[in-house]
């Protein structure tokens, strides 16, 4: 059950369902200790233009909350389209019967170095094989390119503050801002 699904309509919109698993634990005032059968959960994450939307429901669907992009916010799809342009101009490429054999280092886009494989259908790259390291390799499987549901912001959502920050050899810094819920953008 676990993996992601993204759908990515740019130039700034992308939709990414998280599907995995929560488990509970408890502890009783005697020290006896207790946990629950792991039950499935799904995080709904929506980037539109400057906003940010979540649902972390793990029953039936809850209200959206709404906030402002971060700066350093990332998702699934600008992963993609990062390591896309890397292998685009990657200068270590190599056909290998009906793939591409790449590696490309670390850089804009890419946080890492990667070494893998693209497959073509139709003249458009359908799957990425590809890894820091040969240990785990996740495919990536592209489809649906120019037929994907549109990526719309939820009718209602709740405003939420999030702090903002990021970490590094320069410094911190952080920030915080709000958003309001605004339907159709």
């Amino acid at each position: 059950m676990a993996g992601v699904e993204v759908t990515y309509q740019a130039p700034d919109r992308v939709s990414q369902v998280e599907h995995g698993e929560v488990a509970s634990a408890s502890a009783s005032s005697g020290g006896t200790a207790g946990t629950l059968a792991p039950s499935p959960a799904t995080i709904t994450k929506l980037f539109i233009g400057d906003r940010y939307y979540e649902d972390d429901a793990t029953g039936p669907a809850g209200p959206f909350s709404v906030s402002a992009r971060c700066a350093d916010d990332s998702n699934a799809a600008e992963f993609v389209l990062g390591i896309l342009r890397a292998i685009a101009v990657s200068q270590d490429i190599h056909v290998v019967g009906s793939a591409y054999r790449f590696t490309v280092p670390k850089g804009d886009g890419v946080p890492f170095p990667l070494t893998g494989t693209a497959t073509l259908a139709s003249g458009v790259v359908s799957t990425i094989s590809a890894s820091p390291s040969p240990v785990t390799r996740p495919v990536l499987t592209i489809g649906a390119v120019n037929r994907a549901p549109p990526v719309t912001a939820p009718s209602s959502a709740m405003p939420v503050e999030r702090t903002c920050g990021s970490t590094g050899t320069g410094g911190a810094a952080t920030g915080s801002g709000t958003a309001p819920a605004v339907a159709g953008r």
